[in-house]
């Protein structure tokens, strides 16, 4: 979770961009082991929220 929220900015390069309360994020959840796995694999997104609404999950697009 710290990875996603205080560290995000980090993890891309961007010391000062992290995920605090009242900002905006879109924000997509995928399952894999770790972070690097996830990348080239580019797994199904188990869920998409894109300005505060769910837009996908487990791969169907709900927009």
């Amino acid at each position: 979770m710290e990875l996603a929220t205080r560290r995000a900015g980090s993890f891309v390069g961007r010391e000062r961009h992290d995920l605090v309360p009242g900002c905006r994020a879109d924000v997509v959840l995928v399952a894999a082991e770790n972070v690097p796995d996830a990348l080239p694999r580019a797994p199904v997104r188990s869920l998409v929220i894109a300005g505060g609404r769910v837009v996908a999950k487990d791969g169907e697009v709900l927009v």
